[in-house]
């Protein structure tokens, strides 16, 4: 599976708050990778 984020300002780690360099940052990647493997899980997971 393949997943494109597009990165935007707001998603610095300056503007969240976690970092002082204009790059993506920590919280936010790692909120990327839960959203793809919410999506993955989901397959698998029984419907309510």
């Amino acid at each position: 599976m393949e997943k494109v984020f597009l990165i935007r300002q707001e998603h610095s780690s300056v503007v969240v708050g976690s970092g002082n360099v204009n790059v993506l940052s920590t919280p936010l990647m790692i909120a990327f990778m839960e959203n793809v493997d919410l999506e993955l899980a989901q397959k698998y997971l029984e419907k309510g």
